[in-house]
């Protein structure tokens, strides 16, 4: 879905092949990261494929949701003493 976001986008220098397999590598590694490595913070993960926040304000005002919830949730564990 991200790379077909890229593609709406029209930038020509985007649409390179090599770029393109690029893209889908970092994101992978990161992925892995975030799931398998991080553990300074609490990371939110969310599934864009089915979100539009560029030309739907539902989508939008969902993402924000979801951060809203995050954020109340680990200030909710900082008041009760809790680590991440």
């Amino acid at each position: 879905m991200i790379i077909y976001r890229i593609g709406l986008r029209g930038r020509e220098f985007e649409q390179d092949q090599g770029l393109m397999d690029y893209y889908k590598l970092l994101w992978q590694g990161y992925d892995n990261w975030v799931t398998r490595h991080c553990k300074a913070s609490d990371v939110l993960m969310i599934n864009i494929d089915n979100i539009d926040v560029v030309n739907n304000s539902e989508g939008a005002d969902y993402v924000k949701k979801l951060v809203k919830e995050k954020l109340d949730e680990m200030e909710n564990r900082m008041n009760k003493g809790l680590a991440v």
